[in-house]
């Protein structure tokens, strides 16, 4: 960020240009380029206009290359016209990187953003930027300072209270202004450890400093950098950098009171506030403390925004305001399930409030369970460890504007990914004879009329109504495939469990969200008409045979697998597993598969449909010398397809079949088409 300046912002009914200025420093080999996704964002709202075009830069993936350090490249950037009323914008490449190119509240009325003057000596003796500098150097000067920070600001009273009233700060305020001022005339920003070394300050003297510049943040007199310094892991804080607002400089540059006109903000605004400052302090960048009185400040301003105004007429202590905000947060960037112990983790660095507030949350001894804002996700497992706000609390919390969550009224599939049957592409399988009729029968299984009739039969004999079945063999042959059409063909929803995603670095942490899977699809069996399908894809590792435990991973994933057996034993709904690995399933969990469906390689018949299906350029005759040929799958076939058809686009000629055999020939690697086996 430092390194790239805003030069010229012209907005008018046709586009909006933003004129750049890049110093290469990063020595040779060095690169820039931009995302073509980049946007600009009016301040306050919800809107993006992304990237039209650029000048004098490439788009991502290409870059332009630098030969030497202090290179410099100027170029353009082109956005849509914004409507006429809009003062201030965000320019942001990624929001979620802090390496990208991001700018923060750039103001659409400046000529230049760098306005800050190469000295301050060239003022006049009267001029502001003259008298703040004077307040630096007195502030700088060691022979008068003082023992604290708080005392030189009694013997600078007088001089400091003449400025901040024409600057319209606190004499705090209007001190550490000053001295960031004076270090970023040379340096373009300042961070807390540059103020502290400038006027040699004392450790005891930081707390109040950071203070302060949170207060100029949030006054918009200063923006704050994306770089932060990590010394041995820890992040060091004192090492940010902060900038002058381009417009407090222009300002003041020309002997005025700065105006920064305050945003107007919404409950997304505040949250995103929130959210910044709770991962601050969940990455220790800033201290307990510090959160507390930052939540108190944006309390105190934002009162009228619901959740603040709902945290006052509940009472709520210090803690369940903090849990209550936290969980806002989340439920405004999508993540409308909440992890118990990850959400204390991030809130609380004590152990002993940890279990305190655990005890708290599983007795539901808080207004935000009795006045129903909150609840846990399945009120069956009385120590369940996800919590979710409820639909009453979404209304009030959020009121109108409720109506941009993406959750709201739809399944929380929480750890789960929802799959729904109607977003699922039509495709044209091939099967050898007995996988036809397996498949057929599963099929008559799952249509409405039958599956509820039958789980009647079976509820009513007293067995076990759960229907699972596991689909097994070789490699591409279409088995997940096979379950998103029976999804599709039967308008059942599918809950896909990536077993990569509930295994966890954390002791226990595992088999929670092992359980968490079937109690979320337990919760779906109410919400949806139609049994969903429980997906367990790729599930070699889950279901393979139990080993003896020599390690903590040896006993989680024997954890893991007796959940699953048990969860199973005493399942209700429709579960769907696949496996290329069966000659390492466990005993236990093969009895437990009502109908297992195995999957061999397709027979010469089906390979031949498949060719002819993917290339259609292809006679019978050439589908089927491209079958006996060849011991492909129906999924190395779809690859082989695929690349061809890339290669016809790029090349546009035609692909004749001796290439066909070529590709064939790339696919299988490590066997030719005899069958037989080459280079090993």
């Amino acid at each position: 960020m430092n390194a790239c300046q805003i030069i010229h912002i012209q907005s008018d009914y046709r586009q909006v240009k933003i004129d750049f200025r890049y110093t290469n420093c990063h020595g040779f080999g060095g690169w820039v380029n931009i995302n073509p996704n980049c946007f600009i964002r009016p301040v306050g709202t919800n809107l993006h206009y992304t990237l039209i075009s650029a000048e004098g830069i490439t788009m991502a993936p290409e870059n332009i290359t630098f030969h030497k350090d202090g290179d410099i490249l100027f170029f353009s950037l082109i956005f849509p016209p914004l409507p006429y009323d809009i003062c201030e914008i965000d320019l942001i490449e990624d929001e979620d990187n802090n390496d990208a190119f991001n700018f923060f509240n750039v103001s659409l009325t400046m000529s230049t953003y760098n306005m800050i003057p190469m000295s301050l000596s060239t003022q006049t003796e009267t001029s502001i930027l003259k008298r703040i500098e004077s307040i630096a150097l007195e502030i700088k000067d060691t022979s008068k300072k003082t023992k604290s920070y708080k005392e030189e600001l009694v013997r600078l009273e007088t001089p400091l209270l003449e400025i901040s009233q024409f600057l319209k700060l606190s004499t705090e305020e209007t001190a550490v202004f000053s001295l960031g001022i004076y270090i970023a005339v040379t340096t373009d920003s300042f961070s807390i450890n540059d103020l502290k070394k400038f006027a040699n300050f004392s450790p005891f003297d930081i707390f109040e400093i950071k203070k302060t510049v949170k207060q100029l943040l949030k006054k918009g007199w200063i923006m704050k950098g994306d770089s932060i310094g990590v010394h041995r892991g820890l992040k060091r804080t004192e090492e940010r950098k902060y900038f002058i607002h381009p417009l407090v400089m222009e300002t003041l540059y020309k002997n005025m009171t700065p105006e920064i006109k305050k945003k107007d903000v919404d409950i997304y605004g505040v949250a995103e506030y929130l959210h910044t400052c709770l991962q601050e302090h969940c990455h220790e960048e800033i201290e307990t403390e510090e959160l507390v009185a930052i939540i108190a400040d944006y309390e105190e301003e934002y009162a009228e925004i619901n959740p603040f105004k709902i945290a006052k007429e509940l009472n709520l202590d210090e803690t369940e305001k903090r849990l209550l905000y936290y969980m806002v947060t989340k439920m405004t960037i999508g993540d409308d399930i909440i992890d118990v112990d990850r959400m204390l983790s991030h809130l609380f660095k004590n152990r002993y409030d940890k279990l305190v507030i655990k005890k708290m949350l599983s007795q539901k001894n808080s207004l935000l369970f009795t006045d129903n804002y909150i609840e846990f996700v399945n009120e069956d497992f009385k120590t369940d460890k996800f919590l979710k706000i409820t639909q009453n609390g979404i209304d009030k919390l959020f009121g109108e504007d409720a109506c941009f969550l993406v959750n709201v009224g739809d399944f929380s599939a929480g750890i789960c990914k929802l799959i729904k049957y109607d977003t699922i592409e039509e495709k044209e399988l091939f099967y050898n004879d007995e996988e036809w009729q397996a498949i057929q029968s599963v099929t008559e299984f799952l249509k409405a009329e039958k599956y509820n009739e039958i789980i009647k039969k079976l509820k009513e004999n007293k067995m076990r109504s759960g229907l699972t079945i596991l689909l097994h063999g070789y490699p591409g042959t279409g088995k997940t495939e096979t379950i998103y059409q029976l999804a599709r063909q039967t308008e059942r929803h599918i809950l896909l469990v990536n077993i990569s995603e509930i295994r966890d670095k954390w002791v226990g942490e595992s088999e929670k969200r092992l359980k968490s899977v079937f109690d979320t699809y337990k919760a779906s069996l109410k919400h949806f008409d139609k049994s969903p399908i429980l997906l367990f894809n790729e599930s070699d590792a889950l279901i393979g045979k139990r080993i003896n435990v020599n390690t903590s991973v040896d006993q989680m994933n024997n954890a893991m697998q007796n959940i699953l057996l048990q969860e199973l034993e005493d399942f209700s709904g429709i579960l769907m597993a696949t496996t290329n690995l069966t000659s390492n399933l466990d005993e236990a969990f093969e009895r437990r598969f009502l109908y297992k469906i195995k999957y061999a390689k397709p027979s010469l018949k089906a390979k031949a449909m498949i060719w002819k299906t993917k290339l259609n350029q292809l006679c019978d005759s050439e589908a089927m010398q491209l079958a006996e040929e060849f011991e492909l799958s129906g999924g190395q076939i779809e690859n082989i397809s695929r690349k061809i058809f890339l290669d016809s686009v790029l090349f546009n000629k035609p692909i004749h079949l001796n290439e066909i055999v070529k590709y064939c020939e790339d696919e299988m690697l490590i066997t030719n088409h005899k069958g037989r086996k080459i280079g090993f």
